[in-house]
């Protein structure tokens, strides 16, 4: 029997100092990976919505 250790990923974003991608865990449940450096952060789904929402606001607010 071959257990199969491919991690299937996907980059959401990414510039010369940082990514952001996402991938399917083990158990089906999507995370949401954002690196800076040489730390990394992970949010499952609800996480990420909440992530997503505090970044429409510092946008919105650093334009004023």
């Amino acid at each position: 029997m071959t257990d199969s250790l491919e991690y299937k990923m996907e980059v959401i974003a990414e510039t010369d100092n940082l990514i952001a991608w996402k991938g399917e865990e083990s158990d089906g449940e999507m995370a949401y990976h954002i690196e800076v450096g040489h730390t990394m952060l992970t949010f499952y789904t609800e996480e990420w919505l909440g992530v997503l929402e505090l970044m429409r606001q510092v946008l919105k607010n650093s334009e004023k």
